[in-house]
């Protein structure tokens, strides 16, 4: 008998997108599985079904036999985390080779336009999935240099969990630390996360009355930047990939 799995899974093992991305496709009636449009979520497949997303059959083969991407960039700022942009800003996949446009990697999670630094790809979609979802509270490390007046009380609220104008809910802790005090009002602070959420650290410092100057992220669970210079990339190291799909269950 055939390994029935669900239908997003499906596409996200065979690198056509994310889960999530899977979804939204299904949703507006992108997918058919043999022959008839599927708009169901959580319908699950044989994995030897025929399976075509917008009018291109998935490859069976891609499913069982797929040899993943993993990818460390140093994205630059002034760069959308997006595989386009209607307003013709330049993309993360504007600045890698050829090669690696082709093979359908998407983001792991994003950085502002104004961000930089260490940014996962992978056309793994199961891997992407799951580096990105909150529940399994990977770290992502920052080094943020602000303009403000930066007070152990700030620290400790932030240790604490603070709250965010606009926000239902207090913020996991985020741990912080000083790593370098240029004068009163000029600092360079480490941030450790395992929350996220939108421009989190951002709001954090204009809560305090701080101005980012520069927000660069160094690590993302065991992945980190290491000697990586804007713009450039290179491949996970298999032991990386291990401890990520170790981290994430995938292993």
């Amino acid at each position: 008998m055939a390994e029935k799995i669900r239908l997003n899974r499906f596409l996200a093992r065979s690198g056509v997108c994310s889960r999530r991305q899977a979804d939204q496709l299904i949703k507006k009636g992108c997918v058919k599985v043999n022959g008839i449009i599927v708009t169901k979520l959580g319908t699950k497949v044989d994995i030897d079904d025929e399976v075509v997303v917008n009018g291109k059959k998935v490859s069976i083969d891609a499913f069982k036999n797929k040899r993943f991407t993993y990818i460390a960039l140093y994205k630059p700022i002034k760069v959308v985390t997006t595989l386009s942009d209607p307003q013709k800003r330049k993309t993360i996949l504007d600045i890698l080779p050829e090669n690696l446009r082709k093979l359908g990697l998407v983001p792991v999670g994003r950085l502002d336009y104004f961000s930089e630094g260490l940014l996962i790809l992978s056309n793994d979609g199961d891997f992407v999935y799951k580096m990105t979802h909150p529940k399994f509270h990977l770290k992502k490390v920052y080094v943020v240099e602000i303009k403000g007046v930066v007070q152990d009380v700030h620290l400790e609220v932030m240790k604490k969990g603070m709250e965010l104008k606009g926000l239902k809910y207090k913020l996991a802790p985020v741990n912080v630390k000083i790593l370098k005090k240029i004068d009163p009002t000029h600092f360079i602070l480490k941030f450790e996360l395992m929350q996220g959420i939108n421009r989190q650290i951002r709001r954090m410092c204009h809560a305090f009355g701080w101005k980012v100057l520069k927000l660069k992220r160094i690590m993302h669970g065991p992945v980190k930047l290491g000697r990586l210079k804007p713009g450039e990339f290179r491949y996970l190291k298999e032991k990386e990939i291990k401890n990520c799909l170790n981290s994430l269950g995938l292993m």
